[in-house]
């Protein structure tokens, strides 16, 4: 049996925990079984340097990877599958 994990957990983690590091300067993504996906953090603090790496469809996996985020292992969670309409969608 998988355990669920609460999203209000992972976003704990990510700012540090409860109380700890703001939630502003967070930067974490999903990983399914080790494969980054989605969703991920981004704190505002990282918004301005962000944009300087974006590029068309690549998003940002480069920056994510240059700056440590940390990895939270959702395989448990969720497939991982990229659903971005409705029709690509298997409910």
């Amino acid at each position: 049996m998988r355990s669920f994990t609460p999203p209000v957990t992972v976003i704990d983690h990510a700012a540090g925990g409860p109380g700890n590091e703001p939630l502003r300067t967070a930067l974490a993504q999903a990983t399914y079984d080790g494969t980054p996906g989605h969703p991920v953090i981004i704190g505002s603090a990282h918004f301005a340097a962000l944009v300087e790496t974006l590029d068309g469809d690549r998003g940002a996996g480069l920056y994510l990877r240059a700056h440590g985020a940390l990895r939270v292992e959702c395989g448990d969670l969720w497939s991982g599958a990229d659903v971005d309409r409705p029709s690509a969608r298997n409910d």
